[in-house]
């Protein structure tokens, strides 16, 4: 079932260029079954200061519903001038009782592992720290196109992404993994869970369909999709 309605905050006031879509998944048992709220437009700067490391040595044990989010934007650090809306929708779902980790690359001054505002972050590595600069900063399509140089490291970013998400989904259950970006997040994903996990939730945000038209491009596109549970897609 998916929903699109304005963003409605903690007062029941409709806030006027904000978007929710509301994806529902069916669970495997009899409990109820999951509702991701996806929401778009926030930046990082409306994110309120709550930050702690999170450790990283013991799966959390947890009756919420767990969700498993991978994306390439999300805060670095609190004032961080990246979009935020990632964070947004995962810090609503915290209060709306899930349980979320979220997957994201590293970053030079960043924070391997943290707590933002009930949000488990974890960012991988993929190469040498201080040159793992593909993401972040305006996004890496953008990035490539300005500096083709940066190509090098597509593939760094995938393998150490798909063995980041691996790794989570063997130490932890998930009830879904969501997805932000058809490539690399959603390819990664399902490329990790191999048809034997978590179902995966894709939310599209434009740039991953228009951006990448290549064969192979196409042909990894389909691929993903046809291995998602669910797509949605930025509206407006």
């Amino acid at each position: 079932v998916i929903r699109v309605c304005d963003l409605v905050d903690d007062s029941q006031q409709s806030s006027p260029g904000f978007v929710i879509i509301e994806v529902s998944l069916p669970r495997a048992d009899d409990r109820p079954g999951l509702a991701i709220a996806v929401n778009f437009g926030v930046t990082s700067d409306q994110i309120e200061p709550n930050t702690h490391p999170v450790s990283d040595q013991a799966p959390v044990t947890t009756l919420k519903p767990r969700v498993l989010v991978l994306a390439s934007t999300y805060p670095r650090w609190l004032g961080d001038t990246d979009p935020g809306f990632v964070h947004e929708l995962c810090r609503r779902l915290v209060d709306r009782g899930f349980d979320i980790d979220v997957l994201a690359p590293r970053t030079p001054n960043a924070l391997e592992r943290e707590c933002l505002h009930g949000v488990r972050v974890f960012r991988y590595p993929y190469f040498i720290r201080r040159y793992e600069t593909l993401a972040y900063g305006g996004g890496i399509l953008p990035k490539l196109k300005a500096r083709p140089w940066l190509r090098a490291l597509v593939p760094l970013l995938l393998l150490g992404q798909i063995y980041a998400a691996w790794r989570r989904l063997r130490r932890s259950r998930y009830d879904c993994v969501h997805a932000h970006w058809i490539i690399p997040q959603a390819f990664c994903a399902c490329v990790a869970i191999r048809g034997n996990g978590p179902p995966v939730l894709v939310t599209s945000h434009g740039g991953d369909l228009f951006g990448l038209r290549s064969r192979l491009a196409r042909t990894l596109t389909r691929w993903t999709l046809g291995k998602s549970r669910r797509i949605a897609a930025v509206s407006r």
